[in-house]
């Protein structure tokens, strides 16, 4: 008989702590609800499978994430998801485009600077006794034909 009432007392705590326990759950749960939104403005039940199914990939265990009512832990799940996301999309961008190689763009110099210049190279061997008999013909040329157009 006293085991009788034993039994039926601690069904009777059983049930109360149960009772307590859903009570208890259910207003984490509202808090939860309102919080999430706020913390996550993009918050949906896509996004919270997403954040579920990252959380067990990276070895958080089920039965923690079953016990996870706090916001703020779900937010920094997602944080760390979307920046190791992000970083393995980069990665694979870097991989995917290919490397150019850059050509010099430097273009030689026209034709009218090079003769120019072989004119005034001429003109100095000359002025300075060192050039050649046909350096002295063909600046005196030059010369003559400069003067013609004056």
């Amino acid at each position: 008989m006293l085991e009788l009432l034993e039994k039926k007392k601690t069904k009777a705590v059983v049930a109360k702590l149960e009772e307590q326990n859903n009570l208890q759950r259910e207003q984490l749960l509202q808090e939860y609800n309102s919080k999430i939104t706020t913390l996550i403005p993009d918050y949906s039940e896509k996004v919270a499978k997403s954040i579920r199914e990252f959380a067990l990939s990276e070895g958080v265990p089920e039965s923690l994430l079953d016990q996870l009512y706090s916001p703020e832990a779900v937010k920094f799940i997602n944080d760390y998801r979307k920046l190791k996301t992000a970083q393995l999309k980069g990665e694979v961008k870097r991989k995917a485009t290919p490397t150019v190689k850059s050509v010099p763009s430097k273009k030689g110099t026209p034709t009218t600077v090079k003769q120019k210049n072989a004119e005034l190279e001429s003109r100095n061997k000359v002025l300075s006794g060192q050039g050649s008999k046909q350096d002295e013909l063909d600046f005196l040329k030059r010369i003559s034909s400069v003067s013609k157009k004056l």
